[in-house]
């Protein structure tokens, strides 16, 4: 890809949240050479975008989840749904945790809580080549 400086060791990255951006960060990672694993916690990719991608009043939101999830396909990104963060999966051997979630409330302050040892934050495409290190964005 022309934005990326170059390509750096290839790193194991989990991508916690199964949204559009969620989806969109594990197919650039995966794209640059990566090992992806990207955790949804609800059954479906799509996030909170889902339920307008069913309205009639915008047929285009159904063909950006039909396009995303297809990349994922194509490019070997491992998805589990159902499939919430915690302590355990923060706790894994992963380079890079990027947490891309709707939580809110008291969701959202427990995935704070459980990821509190891991605070850097950083630019997705430009982490790799920077170095990289264990640390969430």
């Amino acid at each position: 890809m022309a934005n990326t400086p170059h390509r750096a060791a290839r790193a194991r990255i989990l991508v916690a949240g199964g949204g559009p951006a969620g989806m969109e960060t594990a197919s650039l990672m995966a794209e640059d050479g990566h090992t992806v694993r990207l955790l949804e916690a609800g059954s479906r990719l799509g996030g909170a975008f889902r339920p307008a991608a069913g309205l009639r009043q915008h047929p285009d939101h159904r063909l950006l989840l039909d396009r995303l999830e297809g990349e994922l396909d194509r490019l070997g990104v491992v998805v589990h749904t159902e499939r919430p963060v915690d302590e355990e999966v923060l706790a894994s051997r992963d380079d890079a945790i990027v947490v891309t979630t709707g939580a809110v409330g008291r969701d959202a302050a427990g995935l704070l809580r459980a990821g509190a040892g891991l605070r850097d934050t950083f630019d997705v495409r430009t982490w790799p080549a920077a170095g990289g290190g264990r640390t969430t964005a």
